[in-house]
């Protein structure tokens, strides 16, 4: 995997034809310090059964309009996600089938928290020397830490949750939770408020890439995954 990575870093430094710019964008054709050009990369090493895709459609349009969907996980990273209400019914109804909404996100609709019961934290971030250490926690494993070094202060946090049905899978540097997941029928989401964490800035640095690598692996191996473009 370090091997891969590097590969891809050196692909994205010698293919930077524009100044560096620090928006956040997220998007997997970004080779910026905030897109998600490497995440999308590395996505077909972790779900090898199928050919990752793309998605350019909003969440009605993509599940009550004309496009057929054949994926059974849908991959959304970003620094708000904020569906309205018909979105949220069209998403709740996709996840309730027995399918996975991966969400990264520092910033939630009300009515989205409202729906899965959960209340997310957030704080204007700053660049730190040393931004702390977080936490992915395996229930049937022990925790594992990762170092975040220098970079963006990632603090955000699941400020509220319904503990008797949702998990937790992370902590950020407080030792607050920022990775959880929550069923629904028969499928679940996956809620993370640390989006920087799958930018190429992260993904660059072989102490921490392995963060974003670890929580996308609890969607299952054998997924049909779909990368989300639209709410870039």
């Amino acid at each position: 995997m370090l091997v891969a990575l590097f590969a891809i870093y050196v692909g994205v430094q010698s293919l930077y034809p524009e100044p560096i710019q620090w928006k956040e964008n997220y998007s997997r054709y970004s080779k910026q310090p905030f897109g998600g050009y490497i995440t999308y990369e590395l996505l077909p090493a972790l779900f090898p059964d199928e050919e990752i895709q793309e998605t350019q459609s909003s969440m009605f349009d993509l599940f009550y309009g004309e496009e057929i969907t054949d994926f059974d996980a849908l991959v959304v990273i970003n620094d708000a996600f904020e569906p309205d209400d018909y979105e949220i019914e069209a998403m709740n109804e996709f996840v309730n089938e027995g399918n996975y909404l991966f969400i990264a996100a520092r910033k939630f609709s009300q009515d989205l928290e409202e729906s899965l019961e959960f209340r997310a934290k957030t704080f204007r971030w700053n660049f730190a020397i040393d931004s702390g250490a977080a936490q992915l926690v395996n229930p049937a494993l022990s925790a594992t830490e990762f170092e975040w070094g220098d970079g963006p202060e990632l603090r955000d946090y699941i400020s509220e949750f319904d503990s008797s049905y949702s998990t937790v899978l992370g902590y950020n540097p407080d030792n607050r939770v920022n990775f959880l997941k929550i069923p629904y029928g028969d499928g679940a989401y996956f809620i993370c408020t640390t989006p920087l964490m799958f930018t190429n800035y992260h993904l660059t640095d072989s102490s921490n890439y392995q963060f974003s690598q670890w929580a996308l692996s609890y969607l299952p191996s054998d997924a049909r995954v779909a990368w989300d473009e639209y709410y870039k």
